[in-house]
C-alpha cells in the first residue's frame, strides 16, 4: 500500500492488534491471491451451499485494471485471517469503494465456530475502524436468503439500502451502516420519517421551495 495511507496506519494496526471477541488473533494478508488461497485451504467450501457465478472475460478485467490504475493511488484493502491458535476460524476482506464508502466484501466463519459471536465481533471491529478512519458509511451485499448475515448486520445497525440484480451473481440485498448521523437522518426521511436535522436543512437545495410552498398553503388553509 502506498505512503498515501501512512496517516491511517496506526488505526489499522490497532484494529488487528487486539484479539477478536477476546480470544481470536487476526492475521493480515498482503494481497488478494494469498487471501483467496487461504480461504480455499482453510474452508474448502465445507458448510456452504453450492453457488453458480460467471467470471468476467480477461479483456474486461484488463480494461477495469486500466481504469482503476488511472485513478491514481491505492484503495484501502483489509484482508484478515482470524485464528484460534493455528487454525483459521474465520476470514474477512473489506475495501474502500470511494472517499466516503467502505465495503465489507467477504466474510466467512467455519461451521464449528459459528454461534460464538465471531461474525458480530468482526462487524464491530470494522465499524470501529472505519469510524475512526473517517468513512461516512459502510456497505455490504448479500444473497437475499442469507438470513444469518443479514440479521447480524441489521442487529448491528445496518439499514436496507437497495436490492440489485446482477446478471453474473444474481440478486443481492445491499445494506448500509451510517457513521454520519445527518446522512442517516436523510435516509430515514427518504423512508417516510420526519427526521430532518438542522444540519440537513442548512444543506438543502433543488426544489425544496416548491415543497415548502405546498406545506405553507396547507397550514394556512
Amino acid at each position: 500500500m502506498s505512503d498515501g495511507w501512512a496517516w491511517a496506519r496506526k488505526t489499522r494496526e490497532q484494529a488487528v492488534a487486539t484479539p477478536l471477541a477476546g480470544h481470536y488473533s487476526i492475521e493480515t494478508v498482503a494481497d488478494d491471491p494469498a487471501y483467496w488461497a487461504a480461504w480455499e485451504i482453510a474452508f474448502g467450501r465445507d458448510g456452504f451451499p453450492p453457488e453458480m457465478y460467471f467470471a468476467r472475460g480477461a479483456e474486461w478485467k484488463e480494461r477495469a485494471e486500466r481504469l482503476t490504475g488511472s485513478r491514481g493511488g491505492d484503495a484501502l484493502v483489509d484482508r484478515w485471517l482470524i485464528r484460534d491458535g493455528d487454525r483459521v476460524a474465520a476470514v474477512y476482506r473489506g475495501e474502500q469503494l470511494d472517499g466516503y464508502t467502505y465495503m465489507t466484501g467477504h466474510a466467512a466463519v467455519q461451521v464449528d465456530y459459528r454461534r460464538r459471536g465471531i461474525y458480530r465481533a468482526v462487524i464491530e471491529r470494522v465499524l470501529e475502524t472505519t469510524r475512526e478512519l473517517g468513512f461516512t458509511s459502510v456497505v455490504s451485499n448479500h444473497a437475499p436468503g442469507n438470513n444469518p448475515a443479514i440479521i447480524a448486520k441489521l442487529s448491528a445497525g445496518f439499514r436496507i439500502d437497495r436490492l440489485e440484480l446482477d446478471p453474473l451473481h444474481g440478486p443481492s440485498l445491499w445494506l448500509r451502516y451510517f457513521h454520519d448521523p445527518d446522512e442517516l437522518a436523510a435516509y430515514e426521511f427518504r423512508c417516510g420519517l420526519a427526521t430532518l436535522t438542522p444540519e440537513l436543512l442548512s444543506r438543502r437545495y433543488g426544489a425544496w421551495e416548491v415543497l415548502e410552498d405546498q406545506l405553507s398553503r396547507v397550514r394556512t388553509s
